[in-house]
């Protein structure tokens, strides 16, 4: 029996400007998209890219308590990350351990 071994050309390949150390770098699928997210210090990740599988297009979110307008007057903004990226927009964990959507309030 013979067996013939085949390669595929990936479809496309998508830079993410990252500079972690290995073992700090987590990626997460949602709708199409990746969210592509680094650890510097602490547990979790402060600094994140979303990255559209289909155009390849790049989205950073380096500051997440500029996402969400009520991060101007709440104080529990302070320690926000970007914990997903869904075909709506990034939805962030605030620092009182709720989660938002940049649009609407995902409970």
């Amino acid at each position: 029996m013979l067996r013939a071994r085949l390669s595929v050309k990936p479809l496309r390949e998508i830079d993410v400007p990252v500079s972690a150390d290995p073992g700090r770098v987590r990626v997460r699928a949602e709708g199409g998209r990746l969210l592509v997210a680094w650890v510097e210090g602490g547990m979790y990740p402060r600094w994140s890219h979303a990255v559209d599988v289909a155009t390849g297009g790049v989205t950073s979110y380096k500051e997440p308590d500029r996402l969400l307008p009520q991060c101007e007057r709440d104080v529990a903004c302070s320690d926000s990350r970007v914990m997903a990226a869904s075909a709506d927009g990034p939805i962030v964990a605030m620092g009182g351990g709720r989660l938002r959507h940049a649009r609407r309030l995902v409970q």
